[in-house]
C-alpha cells in the first residue's frame, strides 16, 4: 500500500473482474518487490527452498537423464518424491519454481488492463507541478495512458507488463 515505506503515497490498483484475480496479485506482489518497492515476505523463495530446487533439479535430471540405469533412475525418483514430500511441496509448485529461478516463468495475467493510482495518503492535497511532471515522464515512455487523481495524485491505465 505504501510504496518504498513511504507513508506520504499510497498505491490504488484496480483490474476488471474478468482478469484472473489471483494471478493478477501475484504479479503485482512480484512486480513490486522486484522494484524494491516492498521487502519480500515469507512466500518468496528462501535460501533453504532455493537449495532443496537446486537439490530436486539434480535429483530430476538423475531419473529424466540419458545415460542413466534403470536401478538409478528409480533410486533418483524415490529420492525426489521424500525431497518434494518433506519440502512439502507439489511437482507443480516445483516446476513453477524452477521457471521463476530459470526466470522463464509466463505470467497469463501480464496482459490484464489496470488502473494503477499513486495518491498522497493527507487529505485535500494540492496537486504539485513537480509531481505531476514526473508522472507523465514515467507514463510516455511505457506507452500508458497518464491522468490526474482527484486528490492531486495520479492515474495511470494499461497493461501490467
Amino acid at each position: 500500500k505504501h510504496p518504498f515505506r513511504c507513508s506520504k503515497f499510497e498505491v490504488r490498483v484496480r483490474i476488471s473482474e474478468d482478469a484472473a484475480l489471483a494471478e493478477v496479485l501475484e504479479l503485482l506482489s512480484q512486480m513490486a518487490i522486484d522494484f524494491g518497492a516492498v521487502t519480500a515476505s515469507g512466500d518468496q523463495l528462501s535460501a533453504t527452498d532455493q537449495s532443496v530446487v537446486t537439490r530436486l533439479q539434480r535429483l530430476e535430471e538423475r531419473f529424466r537423464g540419458n545415460g542413466v540405469t534403470e536401478g538409478e533412475a528409480r533410486n533418483a525418483m524415490r529420492l525426489f518424491e521424500r525431497e518434494l514430500s518433506k519440502a512439502n511441496w507439489t511437482e507443480e509448485k516445483f516446476a513453477k519454481l524452477k521457471r521463476q529461478l530459470a526466470g522463464v516463468e509466463e505470467w497469463s495475467a501480464s496482459d490484464a488492463v489496470a488502473e494503477s493510482c499513486l495518491l498522497w495518503t493527507e487529505p485535500c492535497k494540492r496537486r504539485q507541478a513537480w509531481f505531476s511532471d514526473a508522472c507523465e515522464r514515467v507514463a510516455m515512455p511505457l506507452g500508458i495512458e497518464f491522468g490526474y487523481a482527484s486528490d492531486g495524485g495520479c492515474c495511470f491505465v494499461g497493461p501490467l507488463s
